[in-house]
């Protein structure tokens, strides 16, 4: 009988019809005889039959043995007394007996045969269990490999490398690969031991690159993306019995079947050290512990610093190997997978960078290309946004932790159109839909949000590029309050991020400059709409002009249940909320990431009032159907920022003058968030917080961390003479995040109809020089207002309450 632990392809002693021993006592004598240094394990295993047999027990073959361990003088509160030499002799003697009387040759043979074999061979399991030796990434290769490979006398269609193992060392040797390539995180290990098989791993450690003498992580978005794909495509009949319940089959298997993206990481722990070592940036552990304004200003360089780095004599071999590997195969993205992004308390959605590798030229060129890439990614483990969120949230335990970076390199989804690379469609995904238009959408069917081309356009969304939100409950209706083409129109993506090949660059396309170079092929067909005499159709037609509406897809039952079945799959198997991040060229589907989704504290009925008298109130809405369902109550300060005041600082300066001024502005803001009652003032500001410093005149660009602190985030969205705020962002920029620190965000439109904002309580005194330097103060008096309300109202504080259902919201002074 063939034993899938031994990774030499030999079998262990095996039980016979033909055995030359006539009796169980002769075969134990004989086998004491020919291992004395193994009696131990000999008598072990026979007692361990026995006792599993129900023949014996512990306590009777003492007893057997004629040892007493509960002698008088020996404390009744401690454990019993050692086996002396002679009682060993004497137990082992009753096994022995005990065992020629009960137990049948044959699985005597098997049995202790079996475990002469595991103590004396090298297995799978000793290699990655044994606590001494240190496992390499070459190494565990190796010894998968000669655990999966199927023996001459079994059926390759058959073969199964697990059926070998017991139950007990099955499940240990899943834990331990699990927490050796996956994660340490204990919820994610125990999915995982159900998910994946041993033989798994095979393809999981083939896929990393490690030292050739160590052996780290894939971290967390490597980990995600595996777990998520293996979710969605384990068979139902291996789910049941693993999970002990019954999963839905893909409704749609032959539509966008499920496609793992080609990929490979370069692992957290050993790579990522022996790169800071050779590189001598071991002070670099200690960035995380600089004032942020010096980790802002040293960012330039430290990215500089690893685009440049050397890498591991054994690191360079490997990826040469891999950039000869994928010549020809199109473009890969570069992503980080750090062991902190594995965290299912903190999500770490934007904080580290992604790098385009266009993959065109020589090998050479293309190894340069990589490494420049990965040293990018490296050198986002020490940005502002990196550390910042780290210090704001050290006590999910993110701040002490050594951050160790794994790199992953996936294959961009699309295909060539022209000289362009292009990914039809990109997206995120959220299992449950908080925002939900109104009570008749099922917040469980979830939400999409698609793009065409690359996902930064999802990733950094601004009012001159928005994507479409298909509300799976009815994707197909549009939320615009005009349904008009030049409303849809204005609705629509306008800018394209693709790769051109031809000058091997990361590009952002005018839709409409690209459809003047290229024919669009088939598989756009889900994502464009042509406009032609007035009309809007979907899908692609000669002669007219292309939006991108993704109309024909939002129409497709298949999509939409598909993902509804993907959603309630991945609940089921993760137990909580999930978010993912997808591509499709429309053959397939890729699941490019999958995490956590967290959830808002559950606020339960919230009353709004009704009749506030003028004097009372503060903002009172009506109609907005993106109003949250929160009460928060004893509101002291108010932080605003002006529209007026925050437009001019963009007039008449040059770009360096304008971007320090805003700086500071984010700066400021930031300090307000580190002094003021944590949970007890809101901020309120033009336009979309969180857009990019690229794009800050359409809201103010901070980072979750510069506002973590505040009970509300307010966008006003409002035109006047000198400014135009156009949108609301909703949150989209950290939508995890706010909902860790339990942030929400209230769209405010004071010149529309049912909504009232009372200048009144902005007109006193304002009180930012409390609270930040005078200098400061004086600079952005007209910019930064800091109301204290009790000083306001003569010692009253603010309700607020509002409720998403009635899609009524109030801000009054108690």
């Amino acid at each position: 009988m063939f034993d899938s632990r031994n990774p030499g392809g030999l079998e262990p002693p095996s039980p016979s019809p033909d055995s030359p021993h006539q009796d169980t006592s002769s075969y134990i004598t004989h086998v004491l005889e020919q291992r004395p240094d193994l009696q131990r394990v000999i008598h072990r295993t026979l007692l361990q039959r026995l006792i599993a047999d129900g023949i014996t027990t512990q306590h009777e073959i003492e007893k057997l043995a004629g040892i007493d361990l509960q002698l008088s003088d020996f404390p009744a509160d401690t454990h019993e007394r050692r086996w002396t030499r002679e009682e060993r002799q004497q137990l082992n003697q009753a096994i022995r007996e005990l065992a020629a009387q009960h137990l049948a040759l044959q699985e005597v043979e098997y049995h202790v045969g079996t475990a002469i074999y595991e103590a004396t061979e090298y297995t799978l399991t000793d290699y990655v269990l044994d606590p001494v030796h240190k496992m390499t990434g070459p190494g565990l290769i190796e010894h998968l490999q000669s655990f999966c490979a199927c023996p001459p006398s079994a059926d390759p269609k058959q073969w199964n490398p697990e059926s070998q193992l017991d139950e007990a060392e099955r499940e240990a040797l899943r834990v331990k690969l699990a927490q050796t390539l996956l994660t340490e995180d204990s919820k994610l290990v125990r999915v995982a031991q159900k998910l994946f098989s041993v033989s798994d791993y095979l393809e999981i450690a083939q896929q990393c690159i490690t030292t050739d003498n160590g052996i780290g992580h894939i971290g967390g978005k490597m980990t995600g993306l595996l777990l998520t794909h293996k979710a969605l495509t384990i068979d139902e009949d291996t789910a049941r019995i693993a999970f002990g319940f019954d999963l839905e089959p893909d409704p749609h298997p032959d539509y966008l079947p499920l496609r793992k993206p080609e990929a490979v990481t370069l692992t957290a722990e050993d790579v990522f050290e022996s790169v800071i070592s050779l590189n001598n940036l071991h002070r670099y552990r200690m960035h995380k512990r600089l004032p942020l304004a010096e980790v802002k200003t040293l960012e330039e360089q430290t990215e500089a610093v690893f685009r440049n780095i050397d890498f591991p004599p054994d690191i360079e071999r490997k990826l040469l190997a891999f950039v000869k590997r994928v010549e020809g195969q199109g473009p890969f993205m570069v992503r980080s997978s750090s062991l902190l992004e594995d965290s299912t308390n903190a999500p770490f959605s934007g904080i580290y960078d992604s790098v385009v590798f266009t993959n065109i030229g020589t090998a050479e060129e293309r190894l340069e290309q990589l490494k420049a890439a990965i040293g990018e990614v490296y050198a986002s483990t020490y940005t502002e946004k990196a550390v910042g969120y780290r210090k704001r949230f050290a006590h999910l335990d993110l701040f002490d932790r050594e951050e160790n970076m794994g790199v992953t390199i996936q294959r961009m989804v699309g295909l060539q159109v022209g000289k362009y690379f292009i990914t039809p469609m990109s997206g995120v995904g959220f299992s449950y839909n908080d925002e939900i238009p109104d009570e008749t959408y099922n917040p469980e069917d979830g939400i999409v949000t698609v793009a065409m081309g690359n996902g930064k356009a999802i990733v950094d969304p601004n009012p001159e590029n928005p994507t479409r939100d298909l509300h799976l409950t009815r994707p197909h209706v549009r939320l615009e309050r005009e349904h008009s083409v030049d409303a849809i129109a204005a609705a629509s993506q306008r800018y394209v991020f693709a790769v051109d090949m031809e000058q091997g660059k990361f590009i952002k396309k005018d839709i409409f400059e690209l459809q003047r170079e290229v024919d669009f092929p088939l598989e756009f067909v889900p994502v464009l709409s042509c406009e032609r005499d007035g009309r809007l159709t979907q899908g692609i037609s000669r002669g007219g002009v292309h939006h991108i509406t993704f109309d024909c897809l939002s129409h497709d039952n298949r999509f939409t249940e598909k993902m509804k079945w993907a959603f309630r799959r991945l609940r089921s198997i993760f137990g909580h909320e999930v978010d993912i991040e997808l591509a499709s060229d429309f053959h397939s589907l890729t699941i490019l990431q999958g995490r956590r989704e967290l959830e808002y504290t559950d606020a339960g009925f919230v009353s709004v009032p009704k009749n506030l008298s003028p004097e009372q109130t503060v903002i009172e809405i009506s109609g907005e159907k993106m109003t949250p369902t929160c009460s928060i109550e004893d509101i002291s300060h108010i932080v605003s920022i002006d529209p007026r005041g925050y437009t001019d600082l963009f007039q008449g300066h040059g770009r360096s003058a304008v971007l320090d001024s805003v700086s500071k502005v984010v700066d400021t803001i930031r300090q307000l968030n580190d002094q003021l009652p944590k949970g007890k003032f809101i901020i309120m500001g033009p336009g979309r917080w969180g857009t990019n410093m690229d794009e800050s005149l359409y809201g103010i660009p901070v980072d979750l961390a510069h506002i973590s602190n505040a009970a509300l985030l307010i966008e006003r969205v409002e035109s006047g003479d000198t400014f135009h705020f156009a949108s609301a962002s909703g949150g989209a920029h950290w939508r995890s995040g706010l909902k860790m620190v339990d942030l929400r965000v209230l769209p405010l439109y004071p010149q529309r109809e049912g909504t009232t904002l009372s200048p009144s309580i902005f007109s006193g005194e304002n009180t930012l020089a409390q609270w930040v330097l005078p200098d400061r103060a004086e600079q952005l008096k007209d910019v930064i207002h800091v109301v204290d309300v009790a000083k306001e109202t003569e010692g009253r504080l603010l309700h607020f309450a509002s409720n998403r259902q009635e899609r009524r919201a109030a801000l009054w002074v108690k």
